[in-house]
Parts: C-alpha cells; structure tokens; sequence
C-alpha cells in the first residue's frame, strides 16, 4: 500500500501505473509514447536537501504524463549511473526529433557536477541533451 500509487516502467519500456491500493489502473507500450521531453532540474523543497538531477517525461498518445529521474533508474546498483544513461539514450531514440522537447541543456555540466559523472558519462549526457 502507498499513499499515492506509483508508476513503473520495465525493462521492454513499458509503463505500469499501480493505485494506492497496489492495483494496476493502466498500462502503456511504446506504440503509446507520444512526446518526450529531457529536461534538468534543480530540486529544492522544505524539508529536504536540494539536488540536481536530469528526467525524462513521457506523454502518451491519450495524453497521459510520467516523469522518470536519475534517481528512479537502477538505483541500489553500482553501476547505476550508467544503465542510467543506457536507458535514456535507448528511450529517446524511440522517437523522431520533432516529437522531443529539450530544457535546461546548459544546466548539464552541473547537473554531470553533483552527482558525479566521470568524464564518459558526462559526455554521454551532453550527448542526451543534443537535439
């Protein structure tokens, strides 16, 4: 059980959305994606610390939004930050530059800065953030 309900996308990129009571409410594939956007954020809030992080938000053809971070993928494994990257880099290629919104890419740096990209993976994410 959650509060909120939570969405979850597989490894064949499909998106799962579970309710609050841990049962699923809809379920979307790659046919559905519409939209993407990549954008970085500053995240700052009253209770928690700030942070960078870069995310995606996938808008579905019925249009229907999920926003994945760096934070939500393959996060308790070491090497995290590179099937991170894997993974954007593969969803983005599943759409045509028209359908592709790109905000804050001169942010990268400090985004690449704060948690830590080794110089391969920072430019993966200079890579990402290309039109």
């Amino acid at each position: 059980f959650s509060l909120f309900g939570r969405d979850c996308m597989h490894k064949d990129n499909s998106i799962t959305s579970y309710s609050a009571i841990n049962r699923i409410s809809s379920i979307y594939h790659e046919e559905d994606f519409a939209h993407l956007t990549l954008q970085t954020k500053y995240v700052s809030g009253y209770r928690i610390s700030s942070y960078w992080v870069y995310e995606i938000k996938i808008e579905m053809s019925d249009g229907q939004r999920f926003s994945f971070s760096n934070r939500d993928f393959y996060w308790r494994q070491s090497n995290r930050k590179d099937l991170c990257l894997e993974k954007m880099v593969e969803i983005k290629a599943l759409f045509s530059p028209d359908q592709i919104t790109i905000k804050g890419a001169d942010d990268v740096d400090k985004v690449a800065a704060y948690i830590s990209l080794d110089e391969a993976q920072t430019q993966k994410l200079h890579q990402l953030f290309e039109n």
